[in-house]
């Protein structure tokens, strides 16, 4: 099964997450030119755009269980200390770890979304979109079918019992989703008609035909992005992220982790493995046509962060967090990047440094100072912002492979620096 393992409605929260939505409903109206906003088909083009972004509710489908063959291990007792194991046991304890997976209907990224209210119980599963499955694994300690039944319900309550909780905030956000997209559609087109009744009145000439009426765009829940095909090649037998998709990856990336450091409970206590869950929970509602996933193997290691083409499985982006311990720490964080987890193909990338307790400008400093002495460093490419800026770097393995490495710092300064 080619899933991911996260723990059941716990990554994001519900509030980011349907603020990322709204986002990317904006951007995209946003996004059309003039002649398309005023002349499109109103109701069409609304229609369209909820039935792009309306959510489907989760329903995990129990008649379609699937048990798969257990598999045997051997555990150390020492790690519990507990004396009545151990006295029980001895040094070790047999037992099996058993898969057990379900088909479900609804938007599988909801299963890592936190709902409001949410009821505090959770459990480790995974998760396929490709095949609409949801698993979890469970472990017993004897050749009792009801030792079986009694672990796989339990396990099956505590991952699933805020199906509920979140099928209420789906339905209430696609109850509001028309009056909220035609509310926004309506004031940018009014802002659109200003502007061009402004440049009528001053005659400004325009130097391209206004077509009378637009087509709706085909409706597509997936929609897949399509390659970039730079001017001085004439074919490229590989997918490749075109720059507009990665500057909008890099924006929607930087836009959360400023929305965290503004709300302390989305990274008070969490380690490197809980916020990259966060980003890559967004990542995946926010680009049509790319599958985000976390800990992934990738050439030599697992990268935190990478994003594929949906239609072939090609890497589109990769991504590494890591927390900041001082500059020689971080030229390792960019060696482990480019040493581990690129292969030639691999041209867009990002590290995403979160810093504990005060001292951020210090750490900026630093990390503009250290970075340009790294032996991949090739040149700085353009500043985003103060704390998100695009370098230039080479692979390790070839000298004339550019690839584009963004380096964007997050600072989390209600956590004790570690």
């Amino acid at each position: 099964m080619n899933s991911t393992s996260f723990n059941s409605f716990f990554s994001c929260d519900w509030d980011d997450f349907y603020n990322n939505i709204i986002r990317g409903i904006e951007t995209e109206i946003g996004k059309c030119d003039d002649d398309y906003i005023l002349n499109v088909n109103e109701e069409e083009y609304i229609s369209y755009l909820i039935e792009k972004y309306a959510l489907e509710p989760l329903t995990v489908i129990k008649e379609t269980e699937e048990v798969a063959t257990p598999t045997e291990f051997r555990e150390d007792l020492s790690q519990y200390r507990d004396d009545y194991l151990c006295a029980r046991y001895g040094k070790y304890r047999q037992g099996y770890s058993i898969r057990i997976s379900y088909s479900y209907n609804g938007t599988g990224v909801l299963f890592k979304v936190r709902p409001n209210p949410f009821a505090s119980i959770t459990y480790q599963i995974s998760l396929d979109e490709y095949s609409s499955r949801v698993s979890f694994i469970i472990k017993i300690y004897s050749q009792d079918p009801k030792e079986f039944e009694r672990e796989k319900e339990d396990a099956y309550r505590h991952a699933f019992t805020n199906i509920d909780n979140i099928n209420s905030c789906v339905a209430s956000y696609n109850n509001s989703l028309n009056n909220l997209i035609r509310k926004m559609f309506l004031s940018i087109k009014q802002k659109r008609l200003e502007k061009t009744n402004f440049f009528a009145a001053i005659k400004v000439n325009k130097t391209t035909n206004t077509p009378s009426t637009y087509g709706v765009p085909v409706i597509k829940k997936k929609e897949p992005v399509k390659p970039s095909c730079p001017n001085a090649k004439l074919y490229s037998p590989e997918p490749s992220l075109d720059m507009s998709t990665y500057e909008n990856i890099i924006s929607e990336i930087n836009s959360l982790g400023a929305s965290m450091e503004r709300k302390p409970s989305l990274y008070l206590g969490k380690d490197e493995e809980g916020l990259r869950d966060t980003f890559v929970t967004l990542l995946e509602t926010r680009f049509k046509g790319i599958t985000a996933t976390g800990e992934t193997f990738n050439h030599c290691g697992k990268t935190d962060i990478l994003l594929k083409n949906s239609t072939d499985g090609s890497n589109l982006f990769i991504a590494e967090c890591k927390f900041w311990h001082g500059p020689s720490l971080f030229q390792q964080a960019i060696s482990q990047l480019f040493d581990r987890y690129l292969t030639w193909r691999d041209s867009k990338t990002a590290l995403m440094v979160f810093v504990n307790g005060t001292g951020f400008t210090k750490v900026l400093n630093s990390i503009k100072e250290n970075i340009v002495s790294h032996p991949y460093y090739v040149r700085p490419n353009k500043a985003h912002s103060d704390t998100s800026t695009n370098y230039i770097f080479s692979l390790p393995q070839d000298k004339n492979k550019e690839v584009f490495l963004e380096v964007m710092v997050f600072n989390f300064d209600k956590n004790k620096e570690i």
